[in-house]
C-alpha cells in the first residue's frame, strides 16, 4: 500500500515538472487567420467637447497579438486644420511579448483659435519585427468638438515695482484672446493677504487702484493692453505688497483667467507734507530781512531726517528757488523750517514751499503749498525820494523868483552909451534942457530883494490844507505808536523772562527796534516791536505746551506701578523732553514728552 502511494505521487512531481519545463520553451503563436493586425489599440474614451487650448486626456492600451514579441511605434495623428496639435505622448512601447499590453496616457492640446467643429485624431501601433509586411498598423481615432468660446489670459511687463508711500506705480497688463470668437475682458485686481486673494475695494485702508481701462475689447488672437495705477497708502508700515490680476468676459464671471501676479515694494521714505507758511514781521518791507517759516508734518510711518525743504518766489508764472532749509521729524509729529530772505520788489508775491521726501523723484503736490505777502515799500526809501523831489521843487520855485525880479520887478540899467545920447538928446529940447533931475519911480535892487524874498517864501511855505495835519504833528502820531509798540513788546519780555525762557535774541530784536525809535524811523520800530511780541507770545505758547505734555507724561508714568514693567523707554523719553524744554527746544520737548506718554499708554494697555 505504501510503495503504490508512493509511486502515485512521484507520477505527479514528473507531470508538473514537464508541464513547468515546457512553459519556458518558447512556441511561436500566430495571430487569428485573416487579422492583418498584430495588435490592438484602445482607449478609454473617444468622444471629448473642448474650447480652444483644452487638453484632452484620454488612457490607452496597446496589446501585442502578433504571437512573438516585438516593438510597436506610436503614432498620434490629429485632423489639424491647418494648426499644431501639441501631443504629449511616448514614442513607442517598448519590447512587448505576446499578449502584453503597454498602458500609458495620452494629452492632446486643442490650438489656439481652432474654428468650431468636429476634429479626429488618430492613435496608431505600428510594429517593428514586420519585414515581410505581414502586419497592419492598428489604431483608435478620438473625436473632438470643439466648441464656441473666447479663451482670455492675462500678462504683464513686470514682477515688480519700487514705489514710494502716498506714489502710485504703474504697470501694464496685457490680455490675450486664444479662443475662436471676440470678447470684451473685464480686468479684476485682487490684493494678497498671506497669499489668501480678496478685492482690494472691500475694507478700509486698502490700496486704491485705477485701471485706465478696466474693460479690453479683444478678437481672437489678438492682445490688448491697459496701464493699472496701484497708490500705496501713505502710513502703510509693511515692505512690500502682492497682488493678483485676472479677467473674465463681460457677462461671464466664472471664467475667470488664471492670476497674473504682481509686486509693490515698498520704499523706505517718508510722507512730509507743508501744513502751513507763515512770514515775519508781520508788515514786511521791501530790502528788509524777511523771515519765511513752513511747518513740515509726517503723515507717514517713517521718521524723517535732514529732508530738503525748498523756498520759491513765483515770478511771471516760474519758480525763482529763494532759500532752502532741512527738516528732520518723526512720524506723527510737525517741525518747523525757516529762513531769511530780503525782496526788492513791493507788491503781492506767491511763495511756494515744496518738500522733497525723495530727491530723485518729481514731489507731490501734496508735498508744497501756497502763500501770498504784500510787500510795501521801505519808508526810507520813501524819504530819500521825498527828499529829491523836494529839492527839485525848491530850484524851480527859486528859480521862477530870480526871474520874476530881473524881468518883472527890477531896476532897468541902459547901457552907457545909451545914458550918453540920453543926455545930449535933452540938452537939444528946451524944456528938458530946464527941467530938474527926476528920481526914478522904481527901486533899487537892494531895495526890492527883501521883498522878493518874501514873496519867494510866501510861495514854498503853503497854507495848511484842510485833511492834512502838518508834519510835526504826523510825525507826533507815529512816534506815540512806535512808542506804544515798544512799551508793550519789552512787558511781553520781562513776562517771559519771568517764565524762565531764554530771551537773548529776542531782546537783540527790541534793542534794534529801540534803535530805530532813536533815529526817527517810526515805522520799522513798530514792525520790530510787533515782531518781537509775536516771538515772545509763540515761545511761551510752545514753553507752556512742552510743560504740560511733560506733566501728562508723567503723571501717566507715576500710575505705573507694577514691577514686572519695563518703563525705561518713556522714562529716558521723559527725561530728554525736560532737557530739550531746559535748553528752550520746545518743539523737540513736546515731541519727546509725547513719545513717552504714547509708549506709556501702550505699556499700560499690553498689560491689563
Amino acid at each position: 500500500m505504501t510503495s503504490s502511494s508512493s509511486l502515485g505521487a512521484r507520477f505527479l512531481i514528473v507531470v508538473f515538472a514537464s508541464i513547468i519545463i515546457m512553459s519556458a520553451i518558447p512556441v511561436k503563436t500566430t495571430a487569428a487567420p485573416g487579422d492583418p493586425y498584430g495588435s490592438t489599440v484602445t482607449a478609454r474614451e473617444i468622444w471629448f467637447t473642448a474650447k480652444p487650448t483644452n487638453v484632452i486626456q484620454t488612457n490607452i492600451t496597446i496589446k501585442n497579438i502578433e504571437g512573438r514579441a516585438d516593438t510597436f511605434d506610436i503614432l498620434v495623428i490629429p485632423q489639424s486644420g491647418g494648426l499644431v496639435w501639441e501631443v504629449d505622448a511616448p514614442l513607442n512601447t517598448g519590447y512587448l511579448p505576446h499578449d502584453a499590453e503597454f498602458k500609458f496616457p495620452l494629452n492632446v492640446t486643442v490650438p489656439p483659435i481652432t474654428q468650431i467643429g468636429s476634429y479626429d485624431i488618430n492613435v496608431e501601433a505600428w510594429p517593428h519585427n514586420n519585414a515581410s509586411g505581414e502586419f497592419s498598423a492598428a489604431s483608435v481615432t478620438l473625436h473632438v468638438n470643439v466648441t464656441s468660446a473666447p479663451v482670455l489670459s492675462v500678462t504683464g511687463n513686470l514682477a515688480f515695482r519700487r514705489v514710494d508711500p502716498g506714489r502710485a506705480g504703474n504697470f501694464t497688463v496685457t490680455v490675450s484672446n486664444n479662443g475662436n470668437v471676440g470678447a470684451t475682458a473685464h480686468l479684476v485686481l485682487y490684493i494678497l493677504n498671506k497669499n489668501y486673494p480678496y478685492n482690494p475695494q472691500i475694507g478700509s485702508g486698502i490700496y486704491e487702484h485705477q485701471f485706465a481701462s478696466q474693460n479690453v475689447t479683444v478678437s481672437p488672437g489678438s492682445t490688448g493692453s491697459t496701464d493699472l495705477m496701484i497708490t500705496v497708502p501713505h502710513n502703510i508700515y509693511i515692505t512690500n505688497q502682492d497682488f493678483w490680476v485676472r479677467a473674465y468676459p463681460v457677462g461671464n464671471p466664472d471664467n475667470m483667467t488664471d492670476p497674473l501676479r504682481i509686486g509693490v515694494i515698498i520704499n523706505n521714505v517718508p510722507y512730509l507734507t507743508v501744513t502751513n507758511i507763515s512770514f515775519s514781521p508781520e508788515f514786511p518791507l521791501t530790502g528788509k530781512t524777511i523771515t519765511l517759516t513752513a511747518t513740515i508734518k509726517n503723515s507717514g510711518a517713517i521718521d524723517a531726517t535732514n529732508v530738503p525743504v525748498i523756498f520759491y518766489d513765483i515770478v511771471k508764472g516760474r519758480d525763482v528757488k529763494i532759500g532752502e532749509g532741512n527738516v528732520t521729524v518723526d512720524d506723527g509729529y510737525e517741525a518747523d523750517v525757516s529762513i531769511e530772505y530780503e525782496f526788492t520788489d513791493s507788491g503781492e508775491h506767491d511763495i511756494k514751499v515744496v518738500v522733497m521726501p525723495n530727491a530723485t523723484a518729481e514731489p507731490l503736490e501734496a508735498f508744497s503749498n501756497h502763500t501770498s505777502i504784500k510787500l510795501r515799500t521801505n519808508p526810507e526809501l520813501v524819504v530819500f525820494i521825498s527828499f529829491i523831489g523836494l529839492m527839485i521843487f525848491l530850484g524851480i520855485v527859486t528859480g521862477l523868483a530870480l526871474y520874476e525880479k530881473v524881468s518883472l520887478g527890477g531896476a532897468y540899467i541902459p547901457p552907457m552909451g545909451e545914458l550918453d545920447r540920453d543926455k545930449k538928446e535933452g540938452e537939444d529940447t528946451g524944456s528938458a534942457k530946464d527941467a530938474p533931475p527926476q528920481k526914478p519911480e522904481h527901486k533899487d535892487i537892494e531895495d526890492i530883494a527883501p521883498v522878493q524874498m518874501k514873496r519867494v517864501a510866501t510861495t514854498v511855505k503853503k497854507p495848511k490844507i484842510e485833511g492834512i495835519e502838518p508834519v510835526e504833528e504826523v510825525e507826533t502820531a507815529e512816534s506815540r505808536r512806535a512808542e506804544e509798540a515798544l512799551h508793550t513788546a519789552e512787558k511781553e519780555l520781562e513776562d517771559a523772562r519771568d517764565q524762565g525762557i531764554d530771551v537773548l535774541i529776542i531782546e537783540k530784536m527790541l534793542r534794534e527796534a529801540k534803535e530805530d525809535f532813536k533815529n526817527r524811523e517810526f515805522e520799522k520800530a513798530v514792525n520790530g516791536s510787533r515782531y518781537v511780541k509775536e516771538r515772545v507770545e509763540s515761545l511761551m505758547a510752545k514753553q507752556k505746551e512742552a510743560t504740560e505734555a511733560i506733566r501728562e507724561a508723567k503723571s501717566i508714568l507715576s500710575s505705573l506701578k507694577w514691577e514686572d514693567v519695563d518703563l525705561s523707554t518713556p522714562r529716558n523719553f521723559v527725561t530728554r523732553a525736560e532737557t530739550a524744554l531746559k535748553n528752550g527746544e520746545y518743539v523737540s520737548a513736546i515731541t519727546y514728552a509725547k513719545k513717552a506718554k504714547n509708549r506709556a499708554l501702550q505699556i499700560e494697555k499690553l498689560s491689563k
